[in-house]
């Protein structure tokens, strides 16, 4: 049975009146983000130098819209072989991820409009939503959300948790970089949609992070998470070996993410 969250997502059934609603706690900082994660403003502020700007002109943006030949189902098993090429000790996990993910990868006007992955919890695999028409960014999408769901099993061996937004998200990017890699030659406009997508969060959002960490009370956003994630899963996917760490890493995620960008040993980042 699925959870209400999921049903409200998916379109079967409405949202809840705001009587129905648990009262909510007070609004996120984004002090609470940089806890979260394990971060300070000095190593945010330090790795959002590394940011290269990508300009909307570097590219042509007829080539996203671009047909690629692929089925939802199709392009859900190149997704998989692709991260099995470029992390092959999670083998185990992206099998199991490829053949018993529960998702709905097609287009339907009632579910929510954006990709995403929903926890299950734990030793439980996720539901993976998406809207596929078979365009480059789709299949970037479509890597980008089998990188969740297997970072979540991947996870478990580490015990019960979720691993802080930051570090699942530059798992779920690597998933995207791993399409990227094995597939770059077959469909060479995956580049343009990797590119249009690097303006966005590259562009406004990395701003946004920016200006958040040095006003420790503004009010979290989730967007907050990419910029820092993308730039680190370029450099992470560079040395499958240590990445494989993070999709492990759960609750953890956020102490061995610091270590691996900043080249800190745990105890350093402990302290």
């Amino acid at each position: 049975m699925l959870p209400l969250g999921l049903k409200i997502l998916l379109g079967e059934v409405e949202m809840p009146t705001r009587a129905e609603h648990t009262p909510r706690r007070g609004k996120a900082t984004a002090s609470d983000w940089l806890k979260l994660n394990g971060l300070t403003r000095e190593i945010v502020l330090s790795q959002l130098t590394l940011i290269e700007q990508v300009y909307v002109d570097d590219f042509d943006r007829s080539k996203v819209g671009s047909h690629l030949g692929l089925s939802a189902d199709a392009a859900w098993a190149l997704s998989a072989a692709s991260m099995r090429a470029v992390f092959p000790s999670l083998a185990a996990e992206i099998d199991r991820v490829e053949t018993e993910t529960p998702k709905c990868l097609l287009p339907k006007r009632m579910k929510h409009s954006k990709p995403f992955t929903y926890d299950l919890g734990f030793q439980k695999l996720p539901f993976v939503s998406l809207h596929y028409k078979d365009r480059p960014a789709d299949l970037l999408a479509m890597a980008h959300e089998l990188g969740h769901a297997v970072q979540i099993a991947a996870s478990w061996e580490s015990g019960e948790g979720i691993m802080p937004p930051v570090a699942r998200e530059s798992c779920a990017f690597m998933g995207e970089l791993a399409m990227l890699q094995h597939c770059q030659d077959r469909f060479p406009f995956l580049l343009s949609a990797h590119d249009a997508d690097g303006s966005n969060y590259f562009g406004d959002r990395t701003r946004e992070l920016e200006l958040a960490v040095q006003d420790c009370k503004a009010p979290y956003q989730y967007g907050w998470n990419y910029p820092l994630a993308r730039i680190a899963a370029e450099r992470l996917i560079l040395d499958p070996g240590q990445a494989d760490r993070l999709f492990k890493a759960g609750k953890r995620g956020g102490k061995v993410f610091v270590e691996l960008i900043t080249g800190s040993s745990e105890a350093e980042v402990a302290a």
